[in-house]
């Protein structure tokens, strides 16, 4: 969403975009932008799984009485919309 933001904003050098997963770390959230002098980084922590439950409860909520498949992306669009 980062990368597709800076495009939309005008931004015309080559985006390069990578994910990891690294091992049993839960809840850590580490986006970062790198340049020749400098780093910035910007880091998300989850201190409790409950926001993870929170989610999946909400999902489950809007599936109900739905049918076919859907994508998370799908609920949230829809949430957003009203």
């Amino acid at each position: 969403m980062l990368k597709a933001a800076m495009e939309q904003a005008g931004y015309t050098r080559a985006i390069d975009v990578s994910s990891t997963r690294a091992g049993s770390i839960p809840g850590t959230h580490v986006v970062g932008f790198d340049a020749p002098a400098e780093t910035m980084t910007l880091v998300h922590e989850v201190r409790d799984r409950s926001v993870f439950a929170h989610g999946a409860i909400q999902a489950a909520k809007w599936l109900n009485g739905r049918r076919g498949w859907f994508s998370m992306q799908d609920m949230l669009e829809n949430l957003k919309r009203g």
